[in-house]
């Protein structure tokens, strides 16, 4: 297990070991899309392997622009079973090709970051299992929130959050071959 800020980048890791999955752990607006972007940035020219982005999140925008609704309006144009049924899908496949995958949720509990990374660990390609952590104030994540409502039409009631809080468990080194900060 190595620990290490987002600027030692990845160089730790060894993607000739095999596929890697990326799981994204932090809160809504913690900056998880944002460290994707880069990370595409990033990784341009050192693998050959297809990378597959597994978001619920995705699914909804692309819905919001195939219907020129919002994100808000557009969450409820398909099911969250739907939603899975569908990024479920995409994972499988992307595990049956040995892709390199992104898990860009928020993955709170250890329960949900195990269903990636046992089925990606029990897979013909065996994964290195990441863990990317975002650790951002809750007054920044609330500034955060409504700058992307206002931006995007995208909010999420303080509920849905205070939930989400209470149910976070850290990372934890048995579930990881590394762990870094996302920021």
């Amino acid at each position: 297990m190595e620990n290490e800020s987002i600027n030692g980048r990845l160089s730790k890791i060894d993607p000739t070991k095999g596929p890697l999955m990326f799981v994204l752990i932090g809160m809504p607006a913690s900056g998880k899309s944002t460290w994707r972007a880069a990370y595409l940035g990033y990784r341009n020219g050192t693998t050959d392997r297809s990378l597959v982005i597994l978001s619920t999140d995705d699914i909804v925008e692309r819905i919001a622009a195939e219907n020129g609704v919002t994100y808000d309006e557009a969450f409820d144009l398909v099911s969250m079973k739907d939603r899975e049924r569908e990024m479920k899908a995409n994972f499988a496949e992307a595990l049956e090709r040995g892709d390199d995958i992104i898990v860009d949720r928020t993955n709170l509990s250890v329960a949900s970051r195990n269903k990636f990374i046992s089925r990606g660990r029990q897979s013909k390609h065996n994964y290195q299992a990441i863990g990317v952590v975002f650790d951002v104030s809750p007054e920044e994540l609330e500034r955060r929130r409504n700058a992307r409502h206002e931006a995007e039409g995208k909010s999420i009631p303080q509920q849905h959050i205070d939930d989400m809080v209470s149910r976070y468990e850290a990372p934890r080194s048995d579930e990881f071959d590394f762990i870094i900060k996302g920021n």
